[in-house]
């Protein structure tokens, strides 16, 4: 996991006295239409009275980690990286998803995107038969692994291997998530689907959050059911989307919240999102959440999203 690239670009400042900025590090169970949300809400932040020192700052997930959609998996590893950016410690996961991102650097996998389940086995033979090591253990000697690597890689595919050596300093640096845990804040945005989050799941993430000071917020069943609260006449939508969450299963009863957002935002498109219609009625949106529960015990089962409470606090 590393910033996003989209807002992991540091401003230089003149000024020898830099302000202390308090960062939102959010980590979203979506990879489309969460990400473009909150980046604007950051572009709007003064708009929405957000005050300037607070900077909302989205983690892009590494190689092998962008299809995971279940969120213990996705906090455990957020929490194995947080560890790393507050620690001189890299796991093997983090230092080999680096070699991959060279790759992505270079554009050879977006040009060879047939390549990427061969890359995929690859590693898979790195982890086995070069290291012998699980993906979570930590690196003991960084320069040695990366040396042994780069040799199995230049006789096997020596063209990989010249782009990750070109390119592996910057990928590792954007590992590293920027987090000073005296002033900033890391959120958990997720899904409350139960049929890819079990109860059991549920619990394990919401206890481990507490205890590593993790902001847990959900939506239930989706985060489409927050942009929905965006709507003016979502009051008058609650009934029927009670009714129906009791009697749709989760997949369906999305489908269907869906339909009510194509109906109410002309355009939608969950990988186009069109957010200034959304960023304009956050404060609907807030005020509407309040008619489900906001509840994070009660929204293990229940309708409900507690997403408004993140933007009330960054408000302050």
């Amino acid at each position: 996991m590393r910033e996003s690239k989209s807002f992991g670009k540091r401003k230089r400042e003149d000024s020898p006295q830099r302000e202390v900025n308090i960062k939102y590090i959010l980590l979203t169970e979506g990879t489309e239409t969460e990400p473009q949300y909150f980046e604007a809400v950051e572009e709007n932040k003064i708009q929405l009275g957000i005050p300037p020192i607070i900077k909302i700052l989205p983690l892009t997930r590494s190689y092998g980690e962008d299809c995971w959609s279940n969120p213990k998996k996705i906090l455990d590893r957020l929490l194995l990286n947080i560890e790393e950016s507050t620690s001189d410690k890299i796991s093997y996961s983090t230092l080999l998803n680096a070699m991959i991102e060279c790759l992505y650097y270079s554009e050879y996998l977006s040009k060879h995107k047939e390549k990427i389940p061969e890359i995929s086995r690859l590693l898979e033979r790195i982890y086995r038969d070069i290291l012998k090591v699980s993906p979570d253990d930590f690196v003991e000697d960084k320069e040695a692994t990366v040396t042994k690597v780069t040799e199995f890689l230049a006789k096997e595919k020596p063209r990989i291997c010249e782009l990750i050596i070109k390119n592996i300093g910057d990928a590792l640096n954007e590992q590293s998530i920027p987090y000073a845990p005296e002033i900033d804040k890391i959120c958990l945005i997720v899904d409350r689907d139960p049929m890819s989050f079990t109860c059991s799941q549920f619990d394990y993430v919401k206890d481990t959050c507490i205890a590593n000071n993790v902001q847990f917020y959900i939506s239930n069943p989706g985060f489409e059911l927050w942009l929905l609260m965006h709507c003016n006449n979502f009051a008058g939508m609650k009934e029927d989307l009670a009714a129906k969450f009791s009697s749709m299963q989760p997949p369906e009863f999305i489908d269907h919240i869906e339909t009510l957002l194509k109906q109410e935002f002309s355009g939608y498109n969950k990988s186009k999102l069109k957010t200034q219609p959304f960023i304009q009625a956050i404060d609907t949106a807030i005020a509407n959440e309040k008619l489900f529960t906001e509840n994070i015990d009660a929204l293990k089962n229940d309708i409900g999203s507690n997403v408004g409470l993140l933007i009330q606090e960054m408000r302050g």
